[in-house]
């Protein structure tokens, strides 16, 4: 009864017990038979016919990244996209694909979350947390024009806008950036310079 599983990890997720969470989240993924898919097209309900729920894949990221194991995270939401992309679910694919791009950041890996959110704004130039993430990211290397170029994006040439992206608690608690995504936006709207 994988279902069981997920939903006492979400009530852990609640609870901020995210080792808990992580663990639920990881028994319910093994009933489903790992954390490999078979990616066809179908239903995901109830059991998991068709292998792993790519949110509860989704879930257990958000869950590791709370815990700062941000390698396993990205791992995760890079298998959930794929389930996604394979059964057609655009916004699936795209949470999970931004949610990989953040995990690469926390994970130090910051080319590989850059090339991550490229390609989403390929896709979506709309979207807005990856305008302001670029800004971010472009401000600590030192690329002023090009961190003001993506703020300027993520302010004026989208329907959300940037004014949650200023808002450094809702990043870290409601979005889940990782700390180090966040101190860089922060560096970046204090216009202070990257700590070498």
């Amino acid at each position: 009864f994988p279902d069981a599983f997920v939903r006492r990890g979400l009530a852990y997720e609640g609870l901020g017990r995210w080792s808990e969470a992580v663990g639920d989240y990881s028994e319910a993924i093994q009933l489903w038979g790992g954390a490999t898919n078979d990616y066809r097209r179908g239903d995901f309900s109830e059991g998991g016919r068709l292998g792993v729920n790519p949110y509860v894949l989704n879930f257990r990221g958000n869950a590791l990244g709370r815990l700062g194991r941000y390698e396993e995270a990205a791992s995760d939401y890079r298998f959930a996209g794929a389930q996604f992309g394979a059964t057609n679910d655009k916004e699936g694919f795209k949470a999970s694909l931004e949610n990989e791009a953040l995990a690469s950041h926390g994970a130090g890996r910051i080319a590989d979350a850059e090339r991550l959110m490229q390609t989403i704004l390929r896709r979506d130039p709309g979207a807005t947390g990856m305008q302001a993430a670029l800004a971010a990211i472009n401000w600590d290397r030192g690329d002023q024009d090009a961190a003001e170029s993506a703020w300027q994006a993520a302010c004026e040439r989208t329907v959300e806008g940037c004014v949650r992206y200023k808002d450094l608690t809702w990043l870290k608690d409601v979005r889940r950036w990782p700390p180090s995504l966040v101190a860089a936006l922060d560096r970046f709207l204090r216009r202070q310079p990257a700590a070498v």
